[in-house]
């Protein structure tokens, strides 16, 4: 690993540690590594993916040595996937290249299990088999870029990407279009290509035992290097956001409360309040409870998946990050792999990715689904969360794990009682049309006032102030001696409704519900009592995770 430290340096100098992390673990497949795709897989290696496999059923030939990467005269003969092997190996020996002498084919398609790759490059001549494999590629969840043709070519500027659709002057894309239109099947998705719109002549007669229209190796290469460069800034910038909670919602996650969880000696009580809001769940859309999956505590918000999707496709990432009991207070082994049982069962749907080695916790970040992450200071900066980790290098990786243009820091704020450190939903709470709602203080809670002069002086991404909509707090709720951190800020939003944690105080609860009624006048707002719920330091928001 040293050795691929030092080959990588340069990269890592342009790219940043956590966008070469995301490229070593993406898996490419490149179908034909001629003149196109042998350019693009040794950029592909020297940017740093490890993981390719190369596909090509021909031998090196005398006539691919003017254009294609593994073709000298030394390598005449070789199959041409063990040769480009061996190539790609001496650039980076700890690469993993899987190469396969065959050919795509309706009658090989389904051997190259194409749903388990994250790329799939398409530099295939044949335009039967071509426009299969766009085909079947496009119905993946993979990202997928194809080559047009590059033979008559000579001027490299005029080499350009588009969608496939709006690909003008070439004959390639064209009969592609054709063969689709004729047949009645067409690609499930868009995608993007690599093409020219030059078209020159031979000026010899084609060799009848050759067949091959003139190329030359500029334009291979750029051809190449593009599509390469397409999976680069794909897999260093995905182009998906975190969902804002207000957005349609496929299902909403309990993680069930247990005799052998901290809620013990109250179980019928917290049983009761769990059963109320399941009730008011399932009325509205699919309810997912957790309960003969192993697990320490119930709070989903903090265990569960994050989700984002993928702009364009619409493909769900079901993000997994590391839940460590609040910066090790509490055992949370158990809760860790609950998402993974859940995944392995196919009970919720999406793109899986582990992110295990960083601790991140639902409750502690807020989404306009805009691209603006807000959390707080106190949570992630927390001690036992990614330390040795410096603001700015949490702030980086949000970004990537989240696809958000920007981080808000909300640095003022906290409630007596809180085992989080913090976190953001029992604060501040975004809601649509550019509307914070927020917990007023007391006065037990004087930073609750420097965190409401804080929001006002955020701005959206148009440069707008934020339209402020402030909370009552809860009057006093002990359990013994010890105050509770009773918020009316920890409200769950579903399809159709938005329900409130209220605590037998009617003129605050009605309050409460009046506001949040302001910030979604187009939804039921439900008032459920969490009383027992606050005993354990949590209320709706903490015991919940929505997926889409």
């Amino acid at each position: 690993m040293a050795i691929e430290q030092e080959i990588f340096r340069r990269a890592e100098l342009l790219l940043g540690d956590e966008a070469m992390s995301r490229i070593a673990g993406k898996r490419v497949i490149i179908f034909g590594v001629g003149g196109v795709g042998s350019w693009c897989a040794e950029s592909l290696v020297r940017s740093g993916f490890r993981k390719l496999t190369i596909v090509d059923s021909d031998c090196v030939s005398i006539t691919n040595v003017n254009r294609q990467l593994m073709a000298t005269t030394k390598t005449v003969g070789q199959v041409k996937v063990d040769a480009m092997k061996e190539r790609l190996l001496s650039i980076n020996p700890s690469a993993e290249i899987t190469a396969l002498q065959q050919i795509f084919t309706a009658e090989t398609a389904d051997s190259f299990k194409l749903d388990t790759y994250d790329y799939i490059i398409d530099a295939i001549d044949s335009l039967k088999d071509k426009a299969l494999l766009i085909l079947m590629a496009t119905q993946t969840k993979a990202k997928f870029f194809s080559s047009m043709g590059a033979a008559l070519k000579l001027d490299p500027t005029r080499i350009k990407t588009a969608e496939f659709w709006k690909v003008q002057g070439d004959p390639l894309a064209r009969a592609l279009r054709k063969r689709f239109k004729h047949d009645g099947r067409y690609p499930n998705r868009k995608f993007q290509v690599v093409y020219s719109d030059e078209l020159l002549e031979n000026q010899k007669p084609i060799d009848p035992n050759d067949r091959g229209n003139g190329t030359i190796a500029h334009i291979t290469a750029i051809f190449g290097f593009t599509l390469a460069g397409l999976v680069v800034q794909d897999a260093i910038n995905p182009s998906y956001r975190m969902l804002a909670e207000w957005e349609q919602q496929s299902a909403v996650q309990l993680t069930w409360p247990h005799a052998g969880t901290d809620w013990a000696p109250m179980l019928d009580e917290i049983l009761a309040t769990y059963d109320e809001l399941a009730r008011e769940i399932s009325k509205r859309e699919t309810l997912i409870i957790v309960d003969d999956i192993p697990h320490n505590d119930t709070w989903a918000r903090d265990h569960g998946f994050i989700s984002v999707i993928e702009e364009g496709d619409g493909l769900i990432h079901l993000l997994d990050f590391k839940f460590n009991g609040w910066g090790e207070k509490f055992e949370a082994k158990l809760d860790n792999e609950i998402n993974r049982h859940l995944y392995e069962q196919g009970i919720v749907k999406g793109e899986y990715e582990d992110h295990l080695d960083f601790v991140l916790e639902g409750g502690s970040i807020e989404s306009d689904g805009k691209g603006t992450i807000f959390t707080t200071t106190c949570c992630l900066m927390a001690p036992h969360r990614n330390q040795p980790l410096t603001q700015a290098e949490i702030e980086e990786r949000l970004k990537v794990f989240l696809g958000a243009k920007r981080i808000v820091w909300i640095n003022h704020g906290s409630l007596i009682g809180d085992d989080t450190d913090g976190h953001i939903d029992t604060l501040v709470r975004i809601c649509p049309d550019d509307t914070i709602v927020y917990t007023g203080g007391d006065a037990d809670h004087p930073d609750l006032a420097l965190m409401e002069e804080e929001l006002k002086t955020l701005r959206t991404l148009e440069g707008k102030p934020y339209r402020l909509l402030k909370l009552p707090l809860p009057r006093p709720i002990y359990d013994g001696e010890d105050r509770l951190p009773a918020t009316y800020a920890n409200y769950l939003v579903i399809n159709g409704a938005v329900l409130v944690p209220t605590y037998a105080q009617p003129d605050l609860d009605a309050e409460a519900m009046r506001i949040i009624g302001e910030a979604y006048p187009d939804r039921e707002i439900v008032g459920i009592d969490c009383r027992a719920v606050i005993k354990q330091h949590g209320s709706l928001h903490c015991c919940t995770m929505q997926y889409y």
